[in-house]
């Protein structure tokens, strides 16, 4: 909600506004439910990652060449 609301964002913004740079910045400081956020992200991140990897490439196997000849044919690649 904080993303889609109007207002004045970091330092940059204000100096466009003011024309003159801030005295002081706080900075902010992430707590540990700000942590953990960003963990369950980062993980999510990855189990989807692992997901669309996993379905890509059953559908490569299914739908273009199977898996033991996209192999063989790796193989027979890499010795020539």
């Amino acid at each position: 909600m904080e993303l889609i609301a109007g207002g004045v964002r970091g330092v940059n913004a204000l100096m466009q506004i003011t024309g003159t740079p801030p005295i002081v910045v706080i900075p902010y400081i992430e707590n540990e439910a700000d942590l953990a956020n960003k963990r369950r992200r980062i993980r999510l991140v990855w189990i989807g990652a692992g997901i669309f990897s996993v379905v890509a490439i059953l559908v490569i196997h299914f739908f273009v060449m199977s898996l033991g000849q996209i192999w063989l044919a790796l193989l027979w690649r890499l010795s020539h």
